[in-house]
Formats: structure tokens, C-alpha cells, sequence
């Protein structure tokens, strides 16, 4: 014991001796200190640079003007290179601050002290750990700091204000966000000198000017459309919290940056647990303009949707506006279920877990062959219908389970017979009760033609090249209820899912009643409840739901053993089993892997 406090005394001591010595030795003005300064810097990042993944993705623009950097540029430089540049920035950032800081005597005396805080604090973010937006950004940030310095000498800060407006301006290109600091001229002004409105206007000519010679940049290039996705990140709120040093961030960044690799267009990954909120991105959301995938991009659910469905009936259920185990006849009208054979035996619970045995619109070869030769068609949900009037059942109903597209297509009948509009009834009791802001379903006509909304692609010969779906895509999921039809930000997705699990959405023991599975599959314990499934993955209980499509996939899942809620999502059609399609999948098992530990 006495041998554990001395070392425990000596260490501590050793500790604060260094400390202290540190801030001694910065304390004075010496050149020599730019030497300690440029040591510590990459001391600091080793631990980084060992634990960072093959390839580490740089973004110094914003998608909306990435029409000035005509090159690909995003994986330019190898990880240790990219560390290497971040810190090289890092240091000079650190002298231009330390000599703002002595310049205007802010400490009384010149030191090197501001240098070795603003190298310490950028140690701890990740952003500033490699070359990034908000790292290049910091530079006009300290020019900003000069300039604002600048007013209270100035009789006429008119010039200076137009200046740090065109400064914004440029750091907004760079990292939209930046554009916040606007205020802060305002704030500087009405401190540091008396109000006089052609100063404030100043600052707002500044930043409209960079813009206007921008706007002229696209027109010349024909790209005005994509101007005007500047105001695209403004689609998309700021998630409340974001843990942006998550513990298995680097590991998910690789599995992501690999798979890019392989010719996945983009992904997208939200993980929220108790620690907070991480999102990630790789890839491009948009090919043809180089727009790199976002966490603010937003992605389509697919049958994800069927979980909110399944929700919106359950609430109706502790409404007692429906009944689980009535028939679908009662709910529905006889033009609907006249097209349905065994309709007078299907119960809205054989709807919810895929026993009622109704026959599949999208495999019926009437309906494949009509997609393909009107491939931007609108369906209206009733024409699905059409498909199946008169098949036969697949099984008698509550016979046993099959995974079925038309069971949620009644389902959203059922729920629009009863509300009266199954869409707005899902937005008021899930998106607005949960606050998801970011979350979208048939809001309006145009609601797919979001900017924040990517691209989709599809390897529709299986050779490797990739097409773009997208409008063939919007307008299949356009034609959808029920079974699709959502697009919302990873980050939504999970809050969702927390939020169903955290009984904010359902009565505790609905949503037990909603968990109830057999067993389908024994092996993988694989389970369907109502509108959710459930499976072991490595030994993990796993519970949530898949989706696909035309041109898009994802997954939205829950591992309970570590309170972990994650969403996955690609731009790339699952509907077509091709080699690339084939790589996602073992993707997502590395993910779930990844969430699971």
C-alpha cells in the first residue's frame, strides 16, 4: 500500500512539475517555442494517425459549389499525409492567433501561451485532427479577429464591415455553418462603435457580393439550377447533439471508405445511443456533379415505412378506432376488397405480421412488365390492386408467415378510411409527437423534389455500372402508402426508433403486443411482429426492419443489450441483385457487427 501512494505521489507530482514547466516555458516570447509548439502538434496526433482508417475523406467546399473544384480531390492525400497537412495547419493557425493575441496586448505581455491553448483544444475534436472544412475555415475566423479588432480604432468601419461580410461570405462556400458568424459583425459594430445603419448595411453588401460573382460563375457554366442548392443544408435542421468523438467512429469510417472503394455511389450511417448522436457519410449522394453523400442528405425509407405504418394502425388500435382481430372487410370498402380473394378472412393483425396469405402485387408478371415498359408511370394505391384482382390466395389466412408487399397497402387504405389522410395521420402522431423535423411524407405534390434528397443508381445489367434511377425511383415511391413512401435524415430515422422503444409513440403494452414474434426462421431466431422483425445477429438480439428498392437500400435496427440505435443507408437499387449489391451486404454485416460490440 505504501508502495501504491508513493507511486501514486510521485506521478501526480511528476504530472503537475510538467504541467507546470509547460506553461512556464511558453510563457516567455521565444522563437524557440515554435520548434515545442510544431513536437507537440504531432505528439498530439500519433494516437489519431494509429487508429485511422485506410482512407480519409477531404471536403473543403460545400456541395453547393462544387462546381468550382472541377477535380476529384476528396481522397487525394493518404491518411498520414492528410494528419501530417492538418497539423501543419494547426501551427500556423496557432502563430497567427498567438500574434493577434500579442498584438493587441490582450495578456499584458507577449507569450507564446495562446499557441500552445489553441493547439491543445484543436487536439480534442476530430475535425481538426485532418484536413477538413472547419479546420480551413479557422483561418478566416482569426482574419475575422483581426478585422473585428480593427473597428474600435476606425472613425469609419464601412469598408471594414464590407470585408468581413465578403469573409462570411467565402466561409460559408466552404462550411456553411460559417454563415452564423455573420452576427457577429453586427454584435462587433454595435459594441465597438455607435449604431449607424450604412456600417450594418456594409457587412450585408460584403457577403451578397462573393454571391453575386458566384451566381455569375454557375450562369457562365450553365449550373444557375445548381446554385441554388446553397440554401440545401437550411433543408435540413442541426441535430441536437452530436458525439463526434464516438468511440467506434474510425472503424465505421473504414467499412464505409472501403466499400466506396468497391463502386458503392454513397452511404450514410446514424448511430444514437446514451452517449448522444453520430453521423457519417461516404461516397457521393449526386456522381454527376462530384456532391458528396451528407449526414443532412436525406434518404428513403423503402419498407422501412412499414414500421410507421404499423405504428400509426397501433395508435388507432388505443384510440379504439380499429380492431386488431376484426376483419379487414369492416374497415374497408367493397371496391377495394372485392379485388382482394379471402378479404372476408384476413384480419388487420394477418395485415401487421405477414400471415394473411393475399397474393403480391409487385411479383405478378402483369405488373413487372407494365414497370418496365412505362417506367414513369404513376401508379395511384388502388392500381396495385389491379394486379391482384382475382389471384388466388398464397396460403389460407393465419396459416403461416410470408413477407407481403400488399398486406401494408391495405394497411394505409385502412388507416386513410378511418383518418380520413393516412399520410397527414402519420406525420401529426409520429413525425410531430417525436419532433422530427427532417422527416417527410407526401407533405405536398413535390415533397421527393427536396434538394437535400440524393441521387439514386442502379447496376441494372449486373456489369458494374452504375445508372441513374432517380426519376424512376421518385416516382415509384411517389405511387407507394404503407409500404413506402418516407424520406427523412439518417438521424431522424434512429430518433424514431428510439422513440418507439422509449414508449413515447405507444402504451407500453402495445407496444409488447407489436414485439410478439414467431419464429420463423430457427437458426437466426428470426421473427416478424407487427411491422418490425427480429433476429439474433453473433448471439445479439436484434430488432428493426429492412428496405429496397429501384434505387436505394437501408436498415433501420436496435441492439438492446447495448441501447444502440443505428440507420445504414445506400444509393444504390437492391432490387437488382448485382456484385456491388453483393458487397453491401457484407457491409451492413460489419456494421452490425460494429454496433453490436
Amino acid at each position: 500500500m505504501n508502495y501504491l501512494n508513493a507511486t501514486l505521489i510521485f506521478s501526480t507530482n511528476f504530472a503537475a512539475d510538467s504541467h507546470s514547466c509547460m506553461i512556464s516555458l511558453f510563457k516567455v516570447f521565444n522563437p524557440l517555442n515554435v520548434l515545442w509548439l510544431a513536437i507537440l502538434t504531432f505528439l498530439l496526433r500519433v494516437g489519431y494517425l494509429i487508429e485511422a482508417p485506410d482512407k480519409l475523406q477531404f471536403i473543403f467546399v460545400e456541395p453547393f459549389a462544387r462546381l468550382l473544384v472541377p477535380v476529384s480531390y476528396e481522397y487525394a492525400f493518404s491518411p498520414g499525409v492528410n494528419v501530417f497537412l492538418a497539423g501543419l495547419i494547426v501551427i500556423g493557425q496557432a502563430l497567427l492567433l498567438n500574434y493577434l493575441v500579442n498584438f493587441y496586448n490582450l495578456l499584458g505581455r507577449s507569450t507564446f501561451l495562446p499557441a500552445l491553448m489553441y493547439v491543445t483544444l484543436t487536439s480534442l475534436f476530430a475535425p481538426f485532427m485532418t484536413m477538413s472544412a472547419p479546420l480551413i475555415c479557422n483561418f478566416l475566423l482569426i482574419w475575422m479577429l483581426f478585422k473585428l479588432f480593427s473597428f474600435y480604432k476606425s472613425d469609419d468601419a464601412k469598408s471594414t464591415a464590407y470585408d468581413l461580410g465578403m469573409i462570411v461570405a467565402i466561409g460559408s462556400i466552404i462550411y456553411f455553418p460559417y454563415i452564423y458568424l455573420f452576427l457577429s459583425i453586427w454584435i462587433a459594430l454595435v459594441i465597438f462603435k455607435p449604431i449607424n445603419w450604412r456600417e450594418l448595411l456594409s457587412g450585408v453588401l460584403g457577403y451578397a457580393t462573393i454571391f453575386f460573382f458566384f451566381a455569375v460563375f454557375y450562369y457562365l457554366n450553365n449550373k444557375l439550377g445548381s446554385f441554388y442548392h446553397i440554401w440545401a443544408p437550411l433543408a435540413s435542421k442541426f441535430p441536437n447533439s452530436i458525439n463526434i468523438n464516438y468511440s467506434k467512429a474510425a472503424k465505421i469510417r473504414k467499412i464505409l471508405n472501403d466499400n466506396i472503394a468497391l463502386g458503392l455511389p454513397g452511404v450514410s450511417v446514424a448511430v444514437l445511443n446514451d452517449s448522444g448522436l453520430w453521423v457519417g457519410a461516404a461516397g457521393f449522394s449526386k456522381i454527376e456533379n462530384n456532391t458528396p453523400m451528407m449526414p443532412c442528405n436525406l434518404q428513403y425509407s423503402q419498407s422501412v415505412a412499414k414500421t410507421y405504418m404499423a405504428v400509426a394502425i397501433l395508435q388507432l388500435k388505443e384510440q379504439g378506432k380499429i380492431n386488431l382481430d376484426e376483419k379487414i372487410t369492416k374497415y374497408l370498402p367493397q371496391e377495394i376488397t372485392k379485388k382482394v380473394t379471402g378479404a372476408e378472412k384476413m384480419t388487420v393483425r394477418m395485415l401487421l405480421n405477414h400471415t394473411s396469405g393475399v397474393a403480391e402485387y409487385n411479383d405478378k408478371p402483369a405488373y413487372v412488365t407494365y414497370l418496365l415498359e412505362h417506367p414513369l408511370h404513376k401508379f395511384k394505391p388502388t392500381d396495385y390492386l389491379d394486379f391482384v384482382d382475382g389471384a388466388p390466395l398464397q396460403f389460407e389466412p393465419g396459416e403461416k408467415y410470408l413477407y407481403t408487399n400488399t398486406n401494408y397497402e391495405l394497411l394505409a387504405m385502412i388507416c386513410h378510411e378511418i383518418t380520413g389522410d393516412q399520410a397527414k395521420f402519420v406525420r401529426e402522431n409520429i413525425f410531430k409527437k417525436l419532433n422530427l423535423q427532417n422527416s417527410y411524407y407526401y407533405d405536398d405534390e413535390n415533397y421527393l423534389g427536396k434538394t437535400a434528397l440524393v441521387n439514386s443508381y442502379w447496376d441494372r445489367y449486373s456489369n458494374g455500372i452504375l445508372e441513374n434511377c432517380s426519376k424512376m425511383q421518385k416516382i415509384n415511391v411517389a405511387s407507394m402508402i404503407g409500404d413506402d413512401g418516407i424520406i427523412a435524415t439518417p438521424a431522424d430515422y434512429t430518433k424514431f426508433l428510439k422513440g418507439l422503444f422509449e414508449n413515447k409513440l405507444l402504451q407500453p403494452q402495445t407496444r409488447e403486443e407489436m414485439l410478439y414474434f414467431e419464429k420463423y426462421d430457427k437458426e437466426k431466431e428470426y421473427g416478424y411482429g407487427l411491422g418490425i422483425s427480429s433476429e439474433l445477429h453473433k448471439g445479439f438480439r436484434k430488432y428493426g426492419h429492412s428496405g429496397g428498392g429501384i434505387g436505394s437500400g437501408c436498415y433501420l435496427g436496435y441492439f438492446p443489450h447495448n441501447k444502440t440505435y443505428f440507420f445504414i443507408a445506400i444509393n444504390l437499387g437492391t432490387s437488382v441483385y448485382s456484385p456491388l449489391f453483393k458487397d453491401t451486404e457484407k457491409m451492413i454485416d460489419d456494421l452490425f457487427d460494429a454496433f453490436a460490440e
